[in-house]
């Protein structure tokens, strides 16, 4: 065990090292600026015709310090861009999953013994089935990706010089503000499955004189930030091919930037591993382990409806965990529904979950019945509006009514 432990904190202590070092090649030798105000996909084309001096980090006031005149956007406004910005990265996260970029598969593990026809056992073989059946969807974020990656975008992303205070109607991203949350979510990608990428190696690098063993390179971190862009300024950018090598190398060496600077500066590891979401998985291996009616099967149900829940809680809602898994657990244990998960007994919600959490189940309901745009956008991208998916049942309006007056009676 100790032998896999240092194995583990040398290959994350070598992947720094080479992350700092890149950098540290990168300003040594094309002076490239991370001048987050004024970037452009126009920029990161042409930044390496217009040199400027670099500005030591020590001399730069903390994004998140109180005493600079610029930084992190309030909390109310967090949570104002909430949908917005969990749209905007559920949507490339999707992507690169069903492209299969990205592999989210929950893989079962190599077994002592093979069977006798291993040659004709299929995929669907070697994946965990009831973790596939409930969680292996993109919009059901199984990994906990886009989860992680809002943590960090709310923590590190929304910089108040960007953001106005008072937000418009319709209002944009801007291009800064949406290459940061790329850089936000390859880090969450990182940190839960960093040996499952499957980017194509195409890029060389033709400024080197030697060859080198990494090359060709994947450029992974510039291709999630080309996948963060319009399509006019994928066009401006001049696209995603081996003859624009050099605006590519450009992107990827500012926003390897921005990932040293955001692992340097943001507690990480606490927000990837603490955030709402991962707390109901810790609240319902809980109660799976001390309600003997609680399943396996239902208890991955209930954690398959967290993020449905979470898209579609209002505008400028913050809720919480015991709010989420109520919620989800009354959607499961509606009589009406022939394949309810769950057996609605009040004594258990009112045993498990606080006044307040049971009354914000209500309204986390009510919001489900009544979604905003961009929580019925985030709805029909994935597969809370499939009817083939395992638990689409129990996200259907008429089932959420049943629950909803449920929710009443126990609030």
């Amino acid at each position: 065990m100790h032998f896999y432990i240092d194995r583990a904190c040398e290959y994350i202590a070598s992947w720094v090292t080479l992350s700092m070092h890149e950098v540290a090649v990168v300003a040594a030798t094309t002076q490239l600026v991370v001048d987050t105000t004024a970037a452009s996909p126009k920029r990161c084309a042409d930044s390496d015709d217009a040199a400027q001096p670099t500005m030591d980090k020590r001399e730069a006031g903390s994004p998140v310090s109180i005493e600079t005149e610029f930084g992190i956007v309030s909390k109310g406004n967090q949570e104002l861009l909430r949908p917005l910005t969990t749209l905007t990265t559920l949507i490339v996260y999707s992507s690169l999953v069903q492209k299969k970029m990205w592999d989210a598969r929950f893989l079962r593990g190599q077994r002592a013994e093979k069977p006798a026809d291993w040659l004709k056992v299929s995929d669907r073989d070697f994946v965990r089935r009831l973790a596939t059946r409930h969680i292996g969807e993109a919009a059901a974020d199984g990994w906990n990706c886009v989860a992680g990656a809002m943590q960090l975008v709310n923590a590190w992303a929304l910089q108040s010089e960007e953001i106005p205070r008072v937000l418009p109607p319709n209002f944009e991203l801007p291009f800064n503000t949406r290459l940061r949350m790329a850089v936000c979510l390859n880090v969450s990608w990182k940190f839960q499955r960093a040996q499952y990428s499957r980017f194509p190696r195409k890029f060389y690098n033709y400024e080197e004189v030697q060859p080198t063993l990494l090359a060709p390179h994947t450029h992974e971190l510039a291709f999630i930030g080309y996948c963060f862009m319009t399509a006019e300024e994928q066009e401006l950018f001049g696209g995603w091919t081996t003859d624009n090598t050099r605006a590519i190398r450009a992107m990827y060496s500012e926003m390897l930037a921005q990932e040293v600077d955001l692992i340097s500066h943001i507690d990480v590891f606490t927000l990837l591993t603490g955030n709402v979401q991962v707390q109901t998985e810790t609240r319902v291996h809980d109660i799976f382990e001390r309600y003997p009616t609680v399943s396996a099967d239902c208890a991955l149900a209930a954690r398959s409806l967290v993020p449905f829940f979470l898209y579609c809680a209002a505008r400028g809602t913050d809720p919480t965990a015991g709010a989420l898994l109520c919620a989800a657990f009354l959607a499961l244990s509606t009589a009406t529904n022939p394949r309810a998960k769950f057996m609605y007994a009040p004594e258990f919600f009112r045993a498990e979950f606080c006044a307040a959490d049971r009354g914000a189940a209500w309204g986390l309901i009510n919001s489900a019945l009544h979604p905003s745009n961009l929580a019925a956008h985030m709805i029909v991208l994935g597969c809370y509006n499939d009817p083939a998916w395992e638990n689409y049942d129990f996200v259907e309006p008429q089932n959420l009514r049943v629950a909803q007056v449920m929710a009443a009676a126990v609030a």
